[in-house]
């Protein structure tokens, strides 16, 4: 995803990377695209799970 910045794209990489995923590009734009479902972004602004950890996107539950 090219709307990434370079720190949202290492943070995804790394989570990704803790939960002995792989962190490849469709992984990374797959993960992006869960996060803001999980957080319900909308014009950049998270209405949902706002304090909670990236980590609770659906697919790193083990």
């Amino acid at each position: 995803m090219s709307d990434l910045t370079d720190d949202q794209e290492s943070a995804l990489k790394n989570m990704l990377t803790k939960h002995d995923r792989k962190s490849s590009a469709e992984n990374v734009t797959i993960a992006a695209l869960q996060v803001t479902a999980y957080c319900n972004i909308v014009s950049g602004v998270a209405n949902d799970h706002k304090d909670d950890g990236i980590d609770g996107i659906p697919g790193l539950q083990d």
